[in-house]
Parts: C-alpha cells; structure tokens; sequence
C-alpha cells in the first residue's frame, strides 16, 4: 500500500471489523480508458469523457477470527496525479478540478487472508 492509499484509506479503528467512508471526489469515465496499457496516450484521443463529481463511497473491512485475518476495500481509489496512465489530466477542465483540491478517484478492489503473528 503505498502513502496515498494509507492516508486516503485508513483500515477500521482498533476493534471494527467494517468501516464506510464518504469522499468527496471526481470519478470520470473515459474513454479511451484509464489505465490502458499503463502507457502515454495523448488528450487529443479523448472520445468520450462523463465526469461524476460528488460523495463517493469507499468501504474497508479488517476481520480477525481465529490466528487469521481478511482484509480489503471496496470503493473508489484516488489515482495518483503523475500515473502514466492519468493522460487526460491535461485536459483544462481536469486542471480547474485539480486547482480547486478535489481526489481524482477510480473503482478498485482489494482483497487477503492472511495468518495473523
């Protein structure tokens, strides 16, 4: 997990298994789309882009039974502005978000079991 996702997506409080959080934050789909290939493509190859600005849920559960544990989150991830992948932020609309402090966020998952020490 690296430090965007840690201060972003803190797990439950010591003793709760689940925690909901609300964020408020752009989660935009576009197309061609985020992350395809991971590689450089440039904004002129936006075809289509539908941008929903809002409170966005993000859910994160850390169970312990026995000596293991299930943990992970199901929500909307933020993306980290220098991605290669992140190509449109140069779009002007995705710079004036930007300028005004809004999480630029994507659906993801994460999941694990694990023997707890």
């Amino acid at each position: 997990m690296n430090d965007l996702d840690r201060r972003a997506h803190p797990w439950p409080a010591d003793g709760r298994w689940f925690d909901l959080r609300w964020r408020r934050a752009v989660w935009t789909l576009i197309r061609p789309w985020y992350g395809y290939n991971n590689k450089f493509i440039p904004v002129t190859a936006v075809e289509r882009m539908t941008p929903v600005v809002g409170w966005l849920p993000f859910f994160t559960y850390n169970i312990k039974i026995g000596g293991y544990g299930i943990h992970g989150y199901i929500g909307w991830k933020p993306i980290t502005l220098d991605d290669p992948a992140f190509w449109w932020r140069d779009l002007d609309i995705v710079k004036r978000w930007r300028a005004e402090g809004l999480l630029f966020v994507q659906l993801s998952w994460r999941g694990g079991i694990g023997a707890i020490s």
